[in-house]
């Protein structure tokens, strides 16, 4: 009997979940906008709270979902390389033309 009960709650909140997953991504998306402070990370908090006010918020949230993670993909890459802080040594000088 416990069992079943605590299957139904765990059945309950999983489905719950699952209902609303873009409500969810939507609200991920807007922490991660707002700990990340750049110009680039407000057209992505622009975009969320336009998906937000949006009339058929579940099939707007469907219809960006690639390209919203194409341009999270790109962010995180650009943050990845910019934090990396290479010296000049490492990035290497200016390549010399030889004259033949």
């Amino acid at each position: 009997e416990e069992e079943s009960t605590f299957y139904l709650i765990v059945r309950f909140v999983s489905n719950l979940l699952i209902d609303q997953v873009y409500l969810l991504t939507l609200a991920i998306l807007m922490l991660w906008s707002i700990t990340y402070i750049s110009w680039m990370e407000f057209v992505l908090l622009v975009l969320v709270c336009f998906l937000c006010i949006c009339p058929k918020a579940k099939e707007a949230s469907y219809s960006v979902a690639y390209p919203l993670v194409g341009y999270g993909t790109i962010l995180v890459t650009i943050q990845y390389i910019y934090g990396l802080n290479l010296t000049k040594d490492e990035l290497g000088g200016k390549k010399r033309h030889r004259s033949f």
